[in-house]
């Protein structure tokens, strides 16, 4: 008789556990292995997708920044002459600002040549430099603008070389190109050079989302003012405003 209530306890006991494995079985299949202890999520709510990098992609700046300098053949054609790369010519600097005030870039991209008309050869004047450049996005162009703008305040000042500079703001009138949406600066920078020496350089600017497009024509002083040095200078600021305007409504 004891044998027999011993067995059947143990027969309710393996019920027992088969039941308790078999439930624990049908939750995790039912509830993809979830605590059941834990609360419910509330119907209808879904948890937020995280949030976009917001990082933007400059790994094709480098090329855009080349698209955005004009090229010897741009150069060429407003002056109707042919010119030629100086590849020993001193770079511009465009972290560096009027009266030696340096200006925060960041590590843009930089594409930058200058050109000397080809029967004078290499450094000589006149001269351009072309310069193509592109920031991460639109506010840290415009944060650099506004920048080298307010650089110019000191009027004059003395370079590394012991040089005066002078700069001036000549008057602007650049054609705008679709939508008033480019930002051009005009400056002069007249340099004392050692001797008698005066050189005169126009440094035209031209804005558009985040492309900056710059070209720094450098002429004898006494004829800055040429007729035909004036027309230099507003050709370069069309032709700098039709750059970045191309480049900022295809990119």
């Amino acid at each position: 008789m004891a044998t027999s209530e011993t067995t059947t306890r143990i027969l309710f006991a393996l019920v027992g556990a088969l039941a308790a494995a078999l439930v624990v079985v049908l939750v995790v299949l039912f509830t993809g292995g979830d605590d059941p202890t834990e609360p419910a999520a509330e119907p209808g709510v879904t948890e937020p997708a995280p949030a976009p990098s917001e990082e933007p992609d400059t790994s094709g700046d480098a090329d855009l920044a080349a698209f955005v300098q004009l090229t010897v053949d741009n150069v060429a054609d407003i002056t109707k002459s042919d010119w030629d790369i100086d590849p020993g010519a001193e770079e511009a600097d465009i972290g560096l600002g009027f009266c030696g005030q340096p200006l925060e870039t960041g590590a843009v991209p930089v594409s930058q040549a200058t050109h000397h008309l080809l029967v004078d050869g290499p450094g000589t004047l006149p001269r351009v430099t072309t310069l193509g450049t592109v920031f991460p996005n639109e506010a840290a162009a415009q944060e650099y603008m506004a920048a080298r703008a307010a650089s110019d305040s000191c009027g004059e000042w003395t370079n590394q070389d012991d040089v005066v500079l002078e700069v001036t703001e000549p008057p602007s009138t650049p054609t705008l190109v679709g939508c008033r949406c480019q930002e051009v600066q005009l400056h002069r920078v007249d340099a004392y050079l050692p001797g008698s020496d005066v050189h005169a350089q126009y440094t035209i600017v031209a804005r558009q989302g985040r492309f900056v497009s710059m070209a720094f024509y450098t002429i004898d002083e006494s004829v800055a003012t040429s007729p035909d040095a004036l027309q230099m200078v507003a050709e370069l600021q069309d032709r700098l405003v039709e750059r970045v305007n191309e480049i900022a409504t295809t990119n």
